[in-house]
């Protein structure tokens, strides 16, 4: 089963005929190994800047 987006680009008219009817084509996104590790990394870092953050608040309300 393939997914997409839901788009409301489709016209009907007062029928119920379609009168402009759009194709969604994705751009197909490939990434190379080195983006993939970097966008990995970056987002554990967001992680752990998060979880270090939340510890924090934690800590303050004790």
């Amino acid at each position: 089963m393939n997914s997409r987006p839901f788009a409301f680009d489709t016209e009907f008219d007062a029928a119920g005929g379609v009168v402009r009817s759009v194709e969604f084509r994705p751009m197909k996104r490939a990434y190379s190994p080195a983006e993939v590790e970097t966008m990995i990394a970056e987002a554990r870092a967001e992680t752990r800047a998060a979880t270090l953050a939340e510890i924090e608040s934690v800590q303050a309300m004790a």
